[in-house]
């Protein structure tokens, strides 16, 4: 468990050499990581290989795999990920490997996967051999990056996505290397969200920006993960869009200001009824 501590010298010394004394500790946090792999799928239809990470801790998590995977013919292709990936608090990721091309009925795959809680810490491992389900499938789900948004009221950014295609689908959203006091921090969508043909959503991501932190992000990258699928997010849109920024929500001032009107109408129908009744009887 880490530790903060702080030196002491001898409160009272009463010699010429002072007592030695313990130091004060203070215990800090600690996070358990937990990731694990759901499933290994090999499309045959594109030839690609679909690995479905889930993170089952409180924590962003950042990993790194190498795979080896292998056939009943005893063909093997090995494939891996060159920078780390990022994986959302409790949120699941599939890796896509393009072009595995190998021949065979049955595959298992080799896994070695590094994994931490920043790219520079990759303390962890999953090391074994999983059986790979082989697959058929053709997505035809597609999605557009419309707009993205910062809320400067709720600490929010919202990335507006559209459904341009003619199939329902799951979309995932991160936001690339946002400038946070300076340093370059990935933010991540925890889930997935449904999308119905020809709809449009907002994907809520919190982040707390100062003014200085707004000027440095004038436009960010944002990615989008897609599919027919939602434990199979396979596609992929990307984009370097224009921040907007929503200092006021409308919506929500315009509902207050109408209650509180009706409210003071209320009050004011009240008092001149009581007023009405007063006179009433005074004449009487």
């Amino acid at each position: 468990m880490p530790v903060v501590k702080f030196a002491q010298g001898a409160r009272r010394p009463t010699s010429g050499v002072a007592a030695v004394e313990g130091l004060d500790l203070f215990y800090l946090p600690t996070y358990s990581l937990n990731l694990e792999i759901t499933s290994f799928k090999y499309n045959r239809a594109n030839g690609q290989l679909e690995v479905t990470y889930r993170n089952n801790a409180d924590i962003v998590t950042y990993l790194k795999g190498t795979i080896t995977l292998t056939s009943d013919t005893g063909d093997s292709k090995r494939v891996g990920d060159i920078e780390p990936v990022f994986i959302e608090a409790n949120d699941v990721k599939t890796i896509v490997y393009p072009d595995i091309g190998i021949n065979g009925e049955s595959f298992t795959a080799k896994v070695f996967t590094i994994f931490g809680e920043s790219k520079k810490s990759l303390e962890y491992a999953i090391d074994a051999t999983y059986k790979v389900e082989v697959v058929n499938i053709i997505d035809k789900c597609e999605v557009e990056l419309k707009r993205t948004i910062y809320h400067m009221a709720k600490k929010m950014f919202y990335i507006e996505v559209a459904n341009t295609g003619q199939y329902d689908c799951y979309v995932d959203s991160e936001i690339i290397d946002v400038l946070i006091a300076d340093e370059p921090t990935t933010l991540g969508f925890e889930g997935t969200m449904s999308l119905k043909v020809g709809e449009t959503k907002q994907m809520a991501i919190p982040a707390e920006l100062t003014d200085y932190d707004i000027g440095k992000n004038r436009f960010i990258n944002v990615i989008a993960y897609y599919g027919e699928r939602s434990d199979s997010l396979t596609k992929m849109v990307k984009g370097k869009i224009e921040l907007l920024l929503k200092k006021l929500d409308v919506v929500f001032y315009g509902a207050l200001v109408t209650v509180v009107v009706l409210i003071l109408i209320l009050f004011f129908i009240v008092i001149k009824r009581r007023r009405k009744d007063e006179e009433e009887e005074e004449e009487s």
